[in-house]
This record gives structure tokens, sequence and C-alpha cells, in this order.
């Protein structure tokens, strides 16, 4: 069993009321009996477009409701189709694969109505303050209830008067520390969800951690500098117990070091699934074994030629896996659109999402191939992890539970030594480790080293900015050409290895710096897939000649 294991408390709890009564309308009203009673077996869909049409507090009320609903069967699927997100082709999925019965439904006071007898009462909550929609939104799972804003009027004239549904909780004065001091902490399961500051439906796991029984916190670094809110919750979790969530709150002033740091120091692994909707459904829908895609022969001729190998990263992000990766406007797994790429998919995505993971090996190309996502199952920095035994272990069970064969490895730049990740190579699952560093400023200075036999090769970073240009391209093609691919070989020939950026990549991108490349007159160019090019590594270069934890060649 992983030490990522999220142990389930379901369960019906009887709780006293507490707190005030909202002031509404007191006037008689009879229940609209126009609202049909939901059927059994069915599941019931309601847009994303639907769901902002609610504002923040009805979106809060539907999510932690599908949460606790979907615990027993499927029962409520939200399809937001926005962005990148394309719920409606995973729903389409799971009809015509698993046989879903669905029914759209895009009332949401019908939702009140149909469901409340399953519920224990309900948590007033106040949507204009985060801290106050954690704690409930927090509550909903353990204590079995529905949240409702107090500015949503019709949502809680309907719980409150026509229903006479229990209030529960009045929590529109909590903050997440008074949670953690309640009475009601010891009812959670092991674990947190970092929820995204209210940045739309799609960008929160909410059913998935009311579903599971998981406390919500929220942090930023640019209100609070040293973390303290994580540091809160960290503090009360066992290592190994999972953090989901974390859209890169700190990103964009600080960088994600100081958050994966904290929960890398206190061996705790964060699955980030931005924006990975319907968790709560897909958990209906178990691993199932299957035959994973067989790599294509390649046997491209080495001599003479430049290779690059493209691996794609944020395969450790469910929500890009079950969005961009998989989009089929973007072209990625169809045939005709494909390109060699190593696509870095964590096992989460198969442990959580089953029937996403089938889809991608179904539609994948002889181009493409899976290899483990950064520093295995979850984001962490191993350099820094508190368990590294326990670290590689559960690396290891993933690989082996999808048939991957290669793991790529994020940390500092301090983390690229044998001894962090020589540990993997002892493992026959794991044929090499591809590297790439949070802090990078020597790349050019890092070599290819060698343990058990087994090459742990840098990957030089691409990111491309949200606007593309030919520019970025053409100044990309020069620092490869004047700083990474002159100064040195592993043979006659030169080797590199491109670490891109799914959420800001396309595979044309790589076709137009593969073109760039040819025309540079640097000299002559192939692309293969990462397997290939490691292959090819091993073939040509013996670690004998400096040693097997030793160094030798370039990127």
């Amino acid at each position: 069993m992983s030490i990522f294991t999220i142990s389930k408390l379901f369960g019906v709890l009887a709780i006293t009321l507490l707190g005030c009564t909202p002031e509404v309308d007191t006037s008689e009203t009879i229940i609209d009996t126009s609202f049909q009673p939901a059927e059994e077996g069915m599941v019931y869909t309601i847009s994303g477009t639907q769901l902002d049409s609610l504002g923040k507090g009805g979106r809060l009320t539907m999510q932690s409701l599908q949460g606790v609903l979907n615990r027993t069967e499927p029962r409520v699927f939200i399809s937001i189709d926005a962005g990148e997100a394309h719920d409606s082709d995973w729903l389409d999925v799971l009809v015509r694969q698993h046989g879903l019965e669905v029914e759209a439904n895009q009332d949401y006071l019908w939702y009140l109505w149909a469901f409340h007898d399953e519920f224990d009462g309900y948590i007033l909550f106040n949507n204009l303050s985060r801290e106050s929609a954690n704690v409930a939104v927090s509550l909903a799972g353990v204590l079995n209830a529905m949240v409702i804003d107090q500015l949503d009027q019709d949502g809680l004239k309907a719980v409150d008067e026509e229903l006479g549904m229990k209030q529960l909780l009045d929590v529109r004065d909590w903050v997440e520390t008074d949670l953690i001091a309640s009475e009601y902490w010891p009812l959670f399961s092991q674990g947190a969800v970092m929820q995204e500051h209210f940045s739309g439906p799609e960008m929160a796991p909410r059913d998935l951690g009311v579903f599971h029984q998981l406390p919500f916190f929220w942090d930023d670094q640019r209100d609070d500098p040293d973390l303290g809110i994580t540091q809160d919750f960290i503090a009360q979790l066992p290592v190994g117990s999972p953090i989901f969530g974390w859209s890169y709150t700190d990103y964009d002033e600080h960088g994600p070091e100081a958050f994966v740091s904290l929960t890398s120091e206190a061996g705790l692994p964060l699955f980030v699934t931005d924006s990975a909707n319907n968790l709560s459904v897909f958990a209906h829908y178990p691993d199932t074994k299957f035959d994973l895609h067989a790599p294509g022969e390649e046997s491209p001729e080495a001599s003479g030629l430049h290779t690059i190998a493209f691996v794609m990263s944020g395969g450790e992000d469910l929500g890009l896996l079950m969005g961009r990766a998989t989009n089929p406007h973007n072209g990625f797994f169809t045939a005709t659109d494909s390109y060699p790429v190593g696509w870095t998919v964590t096992p989460e995505l198969y442990n959580l999402a089953s029937p996403i993971y089938r889809w991608m090996h179904d539609n994948a190309s002889e181009h493409d191939m899976f290899m483990g996502a950064a520093s295995g199952g979850g984001l962490l920095y191993p350099s820094i992890w508190s368990d590294k035994k326990a670290w590689v272990e559960d690396t290891v069970d993933g690989m082996k539970t999808v048939g991957h064969r290669i793991a790529t490895v994020v940390d500092y730049e301090s983390g690229y030594s044998v001894d962090n990740l020589g540990q993997l190579l002892d493992d026959d699952q794991v044929d090499a480790i591809l590297f790439s560093a949070v802090q990078s400023s020597d790349f050019e200075t890092r070599q290819m080293l060698w343990h058990n036999d087994k090459p742990i090769i840098p990957m030089r970073r691409l990111g491309f900015s949200d606007i593309r240009t030919a520019d970025e391209v053409d100044s990309f093609v020069k620092e490869l050409v004047d700083e990474g691919l002159n100064i040195g070989s592993l043979s006659s020939n030169g080797y590199t290895m491109i670490y891109a950026n799914l959420a800001t990549t396309r595979l044309s991108d790589f076709q137009a710096i593969e073109d760039a490349l040819n025309a540079s007159g640097f000299g002559a160019f192939q692309v293969v897939r990462p397997d290939t090019l490691i292959q090819m590594v091993t073939d040509l270069v013996s670690p004998e000649a400096t040693g097997t934890e030793g160094t030798t060649g370039s990127e």
C-alpha cells in the first residue's frame, strides 16, 4: 500500500445546532411541486456556464453537494467546457465505455430540493471571506451538510424555510485556525486541499476534497510571506499525507520553491489537481488493467547528426492532463499531428481517473511515449524529502503500476547528484532518470551521471510565454547553439534533452525549433523519442570509461 493512500472516513454524523439563524423572509410559501424527484441510477449534469451564473456562493454549494452525493455512486457531474477543460468529452467516454445514464438539469434549486433529505442540514457561510468558505466546504464532508452562502437568498430560503433543513453551523466568522482548534478536526481524513482563491469552479478540487473528507485551506506568499497558514496545516498532518490542489498561487512573484520546499521537508506529497473536475465521479471507475501503448521501432542513424528529444512537462498536474494534454482541439494525440514526444504522466491519473489514462494510451501514436511525472507521483523535491527510501519505493510502485520505465525528477540545482537520485536506478523498473532544476543557473556545466550502468541526464528547459512569437523560437535556438550544443559530446555526436512546458507549448513549436536548428548552419539534426535517445546514449557510451558513478558528456 502506498504511503500516499488516503484514509476514507464516510458516514452520517448527528450534529447539534450551533450558531445564529439567518434573517429570511418568513412569509408562508409552498414547495414547488413542479420539481421532479431524482431518478435512481441517473447521473445529473449541470454546466459550468450555469455554475458561473450562480456566483461564488452557488458554485461552492454545488461542488460540495457533488462531493457528498457521489460517495455511494455517481450522482452529479459538473460539465465544464471552458478554456482547455472539456469535461463533456469525458462524460461521453463514461457513457460509451461504462454505460453511465445521464440527464441534464440546469436548475440549481432543483438539486437542493431533490437531494435535501440526504443531508443532515446546512452550514451558513460568507462567500466574501475565503476563510469562511474554506471552513464551510471542509465541514460539508464530515458533517454531511450542504453549504449555503448568506448572500444566496434563493438557496437560503429554499433550505431554511421551504425545505425546513436544520442549520448545523454558522461559520461566517470562522478562519482556518478555528477549524484546526475545533471539535471537528479529528473527524477529517489525513491530508488536505490547498484551494485556489475563487478563480472559478474549474480551478479547485472541491468535490474531491469533500468526497474524501479533507480540510481545505488557502495561502499565498503575497498575503502571507511566511506561509504561516500552510505551516499551521501541515504541522497537523502525519508524514505521507497528500495535499491536493495548489494552482501555483505563489508562482508569479516568488516561484513554487517555498511551498513545495515546506511540504517536501514535512514529507507531504503535493498532487497538483488544478482544473481536474469530477474526480468524485471517476472514483467509481477503479483501476483497470489494460495493454500499455507499445513503443514503435525506431533505429535512427547517429553518425554526423545531433540528436534531440523533447519531454513535455506538467504531467504531475491532473488538470493539465485532463485538460490541455487531451483536448482534441490541440491535436496532441492524433496520427496526423503526431511528433516524437515523451509525455510525463503521474500514476495518480490512473488511480483517480482510470478511464482518462486508458483514453490517452488508446489514442497515442508510435511517436508518443509515457514516462513518470516530476519526482514520482506527486510534486516534491527529493533532495530535501524527509524519507528518501519511502520516496523511492512509492515512485517505483507507481511506475510499475502504469508500466513507466523512465523517471523525470524536478529538484533544486543541488539535487543533481548520484546520492539523491541513484537509489531509483537500483530498481529494475527504472532504466534512466531525466533531471530538471527549478533553479538552474549553470546548466551548461552539468554533465551526464551514471549509476548502476544507467544514465542520469539533465534536461534544458524550454518555456514559451503565453504569446508565442517567431522571435522566441529564434532566441531559444540561438541559446542552444551558442551555449548548449558546442560544449562537447558523448561521442562523435551530440545529444540534447529538452524539457518543455505543457501549459504553453504546442507540437508546432517543436517543429519550428527543429526547422530553425536545421537552418542554423550548425549541423544536421534529428528528433527522436526520449527512450530512443537514451538507448542511443547507453549503446554508444561506456560508463566504465569514467566509472559507473562518474560523469561524462554533455546534455
